[in-house]
């Protein structure tokens, strides 16, 4: 059973576009956001495999045609600086998290700096959910032969 269009299967309406601050009044650019009245956790997809890449795909389609896509990167740029890719989350600009942690050298913040430790945890906390080795490295951009060394690590040398 669904909701009206705008609306959660239990009448509530969903939330508006994604919110850069939460304690602050929602800004005209998200006002005019194409994901405005969209279920907000299709912009956070979940899971693993062929579903997970549905919804982004999904998501990804409602930020093409988005009149504010650009406000909207930049606004998830701005409030992710600094930030490991495990800290990141959702789809926004027409980016996932992979993605815009790529992108930031190249509109003008410093280039993130992941150490082994950072990365060792971004592992574990993928591998937590349960997720295949050539998952987590797709997610976090590394090699499936580094996932499966810190796997090794990280769970010992049964994996």
């Amino acid at each position: 059973m669904t909701g009206r269009r705008g609306q959660s299967p239990r009448g509530r309406p969903y939330a508006s576009a994604p919110s850069v601050a939460p304690d602050r009044a929602e800004t005209a650019w998200q006002r005019r956001a194409a994901c405005r009245g969209q279920d907000p956790d299709l912009f956070f997809p979940k899971g693993w495999g062929a579903l997970y890449h549905a919804q982004i795909e999904r998501a990804m389609a409602i930020c093409d045609g988005c009149p504010v896509r650009a406000a909207c990167l930049s606004a998830a740029l701005t409030m992710e600086h600094g930030k490991s890719i495990a800290e990141r989350a959702g789809i926004w600009g027409g980016a996932t998290a992979l993605e815009r942690h790529r992108m930031a050298p190249s509109v003008g913040l410093p280039a993130p700096q992941t150490t082994a430790s950072e990365r060792r945890t971004e592992v574990a906390h993928f591998a937590a959910y349960h997720l295949a080795e050539n998952e987590i490295a797709d997610r976090l951009g590394l090699t499936r032969g580094y996932v499966h060394s810190l796997l090794r690590v990280i769970q010992g040398p049964t994996v």
